[in-house]
């Protein structure tokens, strides 16, 4: 299933202080909508930005935002760490940077449940209307096992923000945890619809589908998310959830491309030669 950390769209009015830098505000006005820094525009951004943080060009809580969220993706825990905080500390009224402390104590790295809850809470009394606290808190109490308060966020955030595709991933991926494949695969395909150029909601349905055994619906999405984002299918690669589904040759041609490759080399090599107008042999059965 998708990362816990699917979650995407930002509400809050972001306000940047007038000494921060053009790059700044151009990072913090694409991560209103990509805040998982998940497409290029936005990771090219947000390096941009983190660079004028670093040499010190910019002191301000959009600035520590954005570098700690470049550090989340350097996987510098302790910097992103710290860095919210002192985006905090410069800017105590400003949601964001509790929820970006709260998915990374809670979600990414670090495991600091208690720490986690307390500032996604924090950033829910800020910005009550805001669905992404409820979101990423509906996803750490589901890693926790929590499933019931789970699902009592993820409904909370539906509820403020219906039309979001990560609101509707994140409260799929919580009724597959809760055995309600069913419902999932309706929140999956909303979501889906919602954003059909993102890959994510196809790779969630691939999971889905092999987990209910149904070979060709899981294949076909799953080639969908692949060529939206080809890490994917490394992703794919070790997810549990295509454990149903991992030996069958139309998975294996799409996930292992070169060791399927590799495979057929090693039996042409062994095989006996054919006469020329002999009979091509059959596709092998799908198993």
């Amino acid at each position: 299933m998708a990362a816990a950390a699917i979650v995407l769209g930002a509400r809050q009015a972001i306000a940047p202080a007038k000494s921060s830098p053009e790059s700044i505000e151009e990072a913090l006005r694409l991560l209103e909508s990509d805040p998982s820094v998940w497409e290029p525009r936005t990771r090219a951004a947000v390096r941009a930005a983190a660079v004028l943080v670093e040499r010190g060009e910019v002191r301000t809580a959009e600035g520590y935002y954005v570098l700690a969220l470049q550090y989340m993706r350097e996987h510098n825990a302790s910097g992103a760490e710290a860095l919210f905080k002192r985006a905090i500390a410069a800017r105590p009224d400003w949601s964001w940077p509790y929820v970006g402390l709260g998915n990374l104590l809670g979600g990414y790295m670090l495991g600091r449940t208690q720490g986690a809850i307390a500032a996604l809470r924090k950033a829910a009394e800020l910005d009550p209307d805001w669905s992404r606290p409820y979101d990423s808190l509906a996803i750490i109490l589901r890693l926790e096992g929590r499933l019931d308060e789970a699902e009592e966020a993820a409904m909370k955030a539906l509820e403020l923000d219906p039309y979001n595709v990560a609101t509707n991933t994140n409260y799929a991926n919580l009724l597959v945890a809760m055995d309600r494949l069913d419902e999932a695969e309706r929140f999956y395909l909303i979501a889906r619809n919602l954003d059909p150029a993102h890959p994510k909601p196809y790779y969630n349905l691939a999971c889905l589908y092999s987990l209910q055994g149904a070979v060709d619906a899981a294949i076909e999405n799953l080639e969908e998310a692949i060529k939206r984002a080809g890490s994917l299918r490394v992703e794919a690669r070790t997810d549990p959830d295509f454990d149903p589904i991992r030996q069958k040759p139309r998975f294996r041609r799409l996930v292992y491309l070169e060791e399927f490759r590799h495979d057929l080399l090693d039996e042409a090599e062994a095989a006996p030669d054919l006469d020329a107008d002999a009979a091509p042999m059959p596709a092998p059965e799908e198993r």
